[in-house]
């Protein structure tokens, strides 16, 4: 790393790049600007929405890259627009990739070596930011949900593309209630954004045994959350091409939507990185509007 306080990381393999090119995109797709923290162990992506309705992270362990190093400093805290930050992996090919933040200078420079030879060079405004942190005890939720991610994936396609919410429907996992799905999926409008008398309403009860791995529903009774559909595609497109299977952990309507990718410890350890969205839900119930299910 060349003299001044700063970081320095760089990445050579294909699926390296490509796993920093999708948290940067996943992101994107959350708020306008990413926020970086680097600290000596990882690098941890973050991106908030504007309503703050939204709040992603991704988190590199040191081990994901090649050369990863802070030079006379504890921390890196800095911010960029990801509009900006796209433009350098709409190179070809990328071949090897380095990165580095002098805190003294308002800029990130990367040096891009693309797989014709070509090597290009990108400097990024960045500035200085207050890194925000969501704060969630999401191991005491009482509903686990672990699914299949590529069959999530379809289960969403099903929704109108206009449809904002969604809701999701857990039953307790009782024999007092047989005949009920013990998880369903149902669209949402807001009936104050106008008329949704013509809106195609779509309400999908599955039977866990094909699309979920695990479920657990400690409350002893039902419980739903309602959010945003398209935030929520973000992660379960990243978990889709870690490849991981999608967690989601939760508790009653207004409190917040936990979303990760499931991995085992081996997993983990082999694909060193890890993701967190975290979802606003709405503050009423949904369950008693619903058709049975």
């Amino acid at each position: 790393i060349s003299p001044g306080m700063g970081l320095k990381f760089c990445l050579s393999h294909p699926n390296q790049i490509k796993h920093l090119k999708g948290a940067v995109q996943a992101i994107g797709k959350i708020g306008s600007d990413l926020l970086i923290e680097a600290i000596p162990e990882q690098l941890i992506l973050r991106g908030i929405n504007s309503a703050r309705s939204a709040y992603i992270s991704v988190t590199f362990h040191n081990g994901f890259f090649d050369v990863y190093a802070l030079h006379d400093t504890p921390v890196v805290q800095t911010s960029v627009l990801i509009k900006s930050l796209l433009a350098v992996f709409r190179s070809q090919k990328i071949r090897s990739l380095e990165v580095e933040v002098k805190t003294a200078e308002p800029v990130m420079t990367f040096s891009v070596e693309c797989g014709n030879g070509l090597r290009k060079h990108f400097a990024v405004n960045c500035t200085a930011t207050e890194i925000l942190q969501a704060s969630v005890d999401k191991e005491q939720f009482p509903v686990t949900v672990i699914a299949e991610t590529g069959e999530l994936n379809k289960l969403l396609s099903t929704f109108q593309s206009s449809l904002d919410e969604v809701v999701i429907v857990c039953n307790p996992m009782t024999e007092a209630i047989p005949a009920a799905k013990p998880v369903q999926l149902h669209s949402f409008y807001d009936p104050a954004k106008g008329n949704t008398a013509k809106a195609l309403r779509t309400q999908l009860a599955i039977d866990t045994h094909h699309v979920f791995l695990n479920y657990s529903n400690t409350l002893g009774a039902a419980t739903d959350v309602t959010f945003n559909v398209k935030d929520f595609k973000c992660m379960v497109q990243l978990c889709e091409a870690m490849p991981a299977n999608t967690i989601l952990r939760f508790d009653q309507p207004g409190q917040p939507l936990v979303v990760e990718p499931h991995l085992n410890a081996g997993a983990l350890e082999e694909l060193q990185y890890e993701a967190e969205l975290v979802l606003a839900t709405l503050m009423e119930s949904q369950s008693s509007r619903m058709p049975p299910g």
